[in-house]
């Protein structure tokens, strides 16, 4: 384990990479969070080593009482190998021990979990994190999950006063459709985000959430980022109708069911675009990109592009 002063004191935002140092597991956290006096975002990307005295979220909420953000990405709580019961006696460890410090749990405003790499990132969900009496997740406003655990926070009675006070609500992982945002789930939200690698789920989930099909969205402004590298090659950055032919084929069906949607909407939606492939591209460059692609929807004046990175709240500290 390596031990590192910590000179700010009135640092705001903390962002580690886990797997990029032997941290020497939550110990070494909480001696870094003690240096800190008034933390208020914190993102922690890639994995510990499991130890069953270790709860990283009641570190957290001990040593950081004032933090409103928390943004965990890459983590596994168990081992996949280890037995259901090991993980209920342990949790409830947890959950204990936490009670008897007294300490209250922290009132957080956003939280996003992404990239889970677990097998078990549902249960790991719902088990560890939103049922953990570390956090108090009645005020929170911005919410970012897998769409696999969405759907079961929905569903489930537990959890679904969580997305009342929610009003921007990001889906890192949309590979399921099968669910519906609606009102009454998400009475206040105002901004989605949807993260997508296949183009079938995107056209699925506008045709779900359509407004001929039960009700208008909740929300007014919606972003799509494409996640997956199309086969497309820039040569020199020279974007001619040419270059988009092999990708319209494969964008139509989304073109198709984004126009449906935004003629269909009662409310005048803004729909924001965003391709991982074209990170660096001067915004000309994805504007035209954009209205080649959607030949159909770009005309109705809804259709624009935005930078991913502006739309991460989880990293915008501001």
């Amino acid at each position: 384990m390596i031990t590192i002063p910590f000179p700010f004191r009135r640092l705001q935002t903390l962002h580690i990479c886990w797997r990029s140092v032997n941290w020497g597991g939550v110990t070494a956290l909480e001696k870094m969070l003690q240096q800190i006096d008034c933390l208020r975002h914190l993102v922690i990307e890639g994995r510990w080593r499991f130890r069953v005295k270790e709860d990283i979220l009641s570190s957290i909420a001990v040593n950081a009482p004032g933090l409103k953000t928390l943004c965990l990405a890459k983590l596994q709580w168990f081992p996949n190998s280890i037995a259901s019961p090991f993980v209920e006696e342990t949790l409830s460890r947890w959950n204990d021990r936490f009670h008897k410090q007294g300490v209250p749990p922290l009132r957080l405003e956003k939280l996003c979990i992404t990239k889970c790499t677990s097998k078990n990132c549902v249960a790991d969900l719902e088990k560890v994190i939103l049922s953990s009496p570390c956090l108090n997740l009645s005020n929170l406003r911005y919410l970012a999950m897998p769409a696999g655990s969405l759907q079961e926070v929905i569903h489930h009675a537990r959890f679904r006063t969580i997305g009342k006070q929610v009003t921007h609500l990001a889906i890192v992982n949309l590979d399921t459709s099968a669910f519906k945002v609606d009102s009454d789930s998400f009475p206040v939200l105002s901004h989605l985000q949807l993260y997508i690698r296949k183009e079938h789920d995107l056209v699925r989930f506008l045709h779900v959430h359509g407004a001929s099909a039960t009700s208008t969205p909740p929300w007014v402004d919606m972003h799509i980022n494409f996640e997956k590298h199309l086969n497309h090659r820039l040569q020199n950055r020279e974007m001619t109708a040419q270059s988009y032919s092999d990708i319209i084929v494969h964008t139509s069906s989304v073109d198709l069911a984004l126009r449906k949607f935004i003629v269909d909407c009662e409310v005048s939606m803004q729909i924001s675009v965003h391709f991982a492939h074209l990170d660096g591209g001067e915004p000309d460059i994805q504007h035209d990109y954009i209205r080649e692609m959607f030949p159909q929807s770009f005309p109705t004046g809804h259709l624009e592009w935005t930078d991913r990175k502006s739309l991460e709240w989880w990293f915008d500290h501001n």
